[in-house]
């Protein structure tokens, strides 16, 4: 061999004439030793009477990307391509008051506004000259901040975060790997001594083409397709259009404008959106193949040799009496140990091998300025995505009484006694829109302390609120997919519940666009028409504030200076005042509460009538709970019990549009923790199930699941496969429940509370 190659530190081992050179001299030393020292040979012969064993393992992953998301990404590339080129704009108009000076171009709108604002006329002159000293001048700009472009800079960052995860994921934990694994053990006697000797070498590579069927990741065509895409998605993010747009955003869910669903581009990025929202995988997927081979005789005896230098050894260094100072006080267990007998495979564990993101510590962390954007971008998009607990919008309208400076009390107003007080015109525009409404099939009717709201099922129509004498008008419409004539506003509510425009209505002309936006609402909605609609009078006469304070139920709250309601719940007044029985009457009809029965909903019936989104959170948690073992569901009228034996580990129950948890669990562990519970033992009630989790959201179902690895995990429960049941149902009226062959709902005799005030005498003012 080269003396050049002999004196490397570094030596190539795969070179197999040097490897055969290597393992030649190595076997011819252990047996020039064998051969020299009788020793070597005794304790040969002992490993030959003992017991031995000798077991040798391979193992080998292979890993390969999902084509799935590959291919949906490659499909809607194109389209997207196209939308950043051509941008759609907006021609959008601002309204400006300039002195008379400054004005350049006087239109008819200038004329109109300076016609009903005539405090801005200087003088008229003799000869019926006009001269204003202000005049409204309109500046027409274009604007790329439509919704459809916000939609698309959404999806752009949302495709960034989604793909860099996964190349990062392919790259970190994405290569092949074999893995071989010997073992050897010997037990023997020698002089009334009993020895043991072990020996365990792992190694860990890459398999070889030959080994395995080729299906390297970063050799692969599809690897190569998933680079492209990282480069193009990484290009969108630096295009003129981001900048453009900047950082508007939109909040799904997605608004689904004529734009969206009838461009063939816009409604191939959709696809991709919807796709996007469901796809939970890291992207790549890992083969498990483990096998155990046979070990030939040559390599028994070579590793004998090799134990009994070992073994010469341990005589020599380890080998003597104890020592006291080095004496240790272990005593043994008293119970007697049973080992077990391992005669399979270990059973494989999927989850050895999720992928977690790590995130590195941010201190002396450094990025440059358009990496900070982009991630920055990814993480305002990923919070907004997070759905965020669905609340009934309030509308707390109040009026403050005071004297000497401070407030005795405050009235809060519901929308009837707003109704009330705006009187003739309002109510008269309120009448024709709700009739109106009214008129088209399946529509029905609630009020509310703070609206009027309309609905066919599930499918919400418009709502209604009183604000001065202005009619508030919200529809599920987009503004821009309509005439601009309708003059349609973005919707004012805190969370819109889907009422994304608003209209107020102040005339004829505003009642007038009120019907027909109505028409396209229901034409959306696939409602027609009745033949022979029914009309009803919702005029209401009028009442003052403190007449409707008294009524009960109260269409005006009082509340003290504390935020209290006062005792008498009103102020101090000379007179009482009765409900007349025309108001009783119109009140009753509009409060649905002249009737003589209730109604009672089995856990069923609120389940079919709750809307999708609340039924797939049920459903992906009963999912999970009846993935572990022994564990089963019980339903009764209120609610559905999960047992495991006979512990009854968990309760549900639907009210509105929350799933509501209860858990054998202690609220005491979770205190201040991320957890959001009510802690029910505090109170008294649910000693069994005294933890209560309201699940409204997407981060509500995750907390859920990991409640419930907590209580499965205290009762020693193990977890399965999870299944994939869709307990979606399909909505029915309280009529249809009522009239099944057992009714899921009851009616209970018994009349409501009627809006009358206490029999007494009244007196006059």
């Amino acid at each position: 061999m080269d003396a050049e190659k002999k004196d490397k530190l570094t030596v190539d081992l795969a070179d197999e004439e040097y490897s055969q050179n290597v393992y030649d001299g190595t076997s011819a030393s252990l047996h020039h030793l064998l051969q020299q020292f009788p020793y070597y040979r005794k304790v040969m012969e002992l490993f030959r009477q003992g017991k031995g064993n000798v077991e040798l393992r391979k193992r080998y992953m292979l890993k390969m990307i999902d084509e799935e998301w590959v291919k949906i990404i490659e499909d809607t590339l194109p389209s997207l391509d196209v939308i950043i080129r051509n941008p759609g704009r907006l021609l959008c108009e601002t309204e400006e008051l300039l002195p008379v000076e400054q004005t350049k171009r006087v239109t008819g709108r200038s004329v109109v506004h300076l016609s009903q604002h005539t405090d801005l006329i200087n003088e008229i002159r003799a000869d019926g000259t006009v001269m204003p000293s202000k005049l409204l001048n309109v500046f027409q700009d274009e604007t790329v901040l439509t919704y459809e472009n916000r939609f698309i800079n959404t999806l752009i960052a949302r495709l960034f975060a989604f793909v860099s995860v996964r190349v990062d994921a392919a790259e970190e934990c994405g290569t092949d790997e074999k893995l071989s694994t010997l073992t050897f053990s010997q037990t023997f006697e020698e002089d009334e001594r009993r020895g043991k000797i072990s020996l365990q070498i792992e190694l860990a590579e890459q398999p070889r083409e030959h080994e395995v069927v080729k299906n390297y990741i970063y050799s692969s065509d599809l690897w190569k397709r998933v680079l492209r895409i990282r480069k193009l998605v990484t290009s969108y993010m630096d295009s003129n259009f981001v900048r453009q747009v900047g950082r508007n955003y939109v909040r799904p869910p997605i608004m689904r404008t004529n734009m969206l669903l009838k461009n063939v581009d816009f409604r191939q990025c959709l696809t991709l959106w919807e796709f996007l929202e469901t796809y939970e995988n890291t992207g790549y997927e890992t083969l498990i193949q483990e096998d155990v081979e046979n070990v030939e005789d040559g390599c028994s005896q070579d590793f004998y040799k090799t134990l009994a230098e070992q073994y010469v050894l341990f005589q020599k260094h380890v080998r003597n009496s104890f020592e006291l100072e080095n004496a240790t006080d272990v005593r043994g267990p008293d119970d007697v140990i049973h080992p077990q007998i391992k005669t399979e495979l270990d059973p494989f564990n999927p989850r050895e091998y999720d992928y977690k993101v790590s995130v590195p510590d941010g201190e002396g962390a450094e990025m440059d300025d358009a990496t900070a954007n982009q991630l920055e971008q990814a993480v305002l998009i990923a919070l907004a995505a997070d759905d965020v607990i669905v609340a009934e919008e309030q509308d707390f309208e109040e009026e403050a009484e005071m004297k000497d400076g401070k407030i005795i009390y405050r009235y809060r107003y519901s929308f009837l006694s707003r109704l009330i007080l705006a009187q003739n015109t309002t109510q008269n525009f309120y009448n024709e829109i709700k009739n109106h409404l009214l008129s088209f099939g399946e529509v029905k009717s609630r009020v509310s302390w703070n609206h009027d709201a309309f609905s066919a099922g599930r499918k919400k129509c418009a709502r209604i609120n009183v604000k001065g004498k202005t009619l508030f008008l919200y529809l599920p419409l987009a503004a821009d997919s309509v005439d601009k004539k309708y003059r349609l506003a973005e919707s004012d509510l805190k969370n819109n519940g889907g009422y994304t425009s608003l209209l107020r209505v102040r005339s004829d002309r505003g009642v007038k666009y009120a019907k027909e936006l109505i028409d396209v609402v229901m034409q959306n909605l696939g409602l027609e028409k009745l033949a022979e609609p029914v009309v009803a009078d919702y005029h209401l006469p009028f009442a003052t504030k403190e007449e409707m304070a008294s009524w009960k139920p109260q269409l005006v709250k009082i509340i003290g200076e504390t935020g209290e309601t006062n005792e008498a719940n009103e102020p101090k007044t000379n007179a009482e005042v009765d409900v007349s029985a025309e108001v009783s009457e119109k009140l009753e009809e509009m409060l649905d509460t002249g009737i003589n029965y209730r109604y009672r909903y089995s856990f069923q019936a609120r389940l079919i009538q709750a809307n999708e989104v609340t039924q797939s959170f049920y459903g992906e948690i009963k999912n999970y709970l009846l993935s572990f073992g022994k564990v089963k569901s019980t339903l009764s009228w209120g609610h559905e019990s999960f047992r495991f034996g006979r512990n009854t580990v968990a309760k549900v129950k639907i009210r509105g549009k929350s799933v509501l948890l209860f858990l054998a669990l202690s609220p005491l562990h979770y205190v201040g923790t991320k957890f959001h519970l009510k802690d029910l033992a505090a109170e008294g009630k649910m000693p069994l199930l005294p933890v209560l989790l309201r699940v409204r959201s997407a981060r509500g179902v995750k907390h859920a699941k990991q409640l419930i690895d907590d209580v499965m995990k205290n009762v020693g429960a193990i977890q399965g496969e999870i299944p994939q049941t869709d307990y979606r149902c399909e909505y029915r009226t309280t009529e249809q429940l009522l009239a099944m062959e057992k009714p899921l709902v009851k009616r209970v005799d018994g009349k409501r509370k009627q809006p009358v005030a206490p029999k007494n005498d009244r007196t006059e003012k």
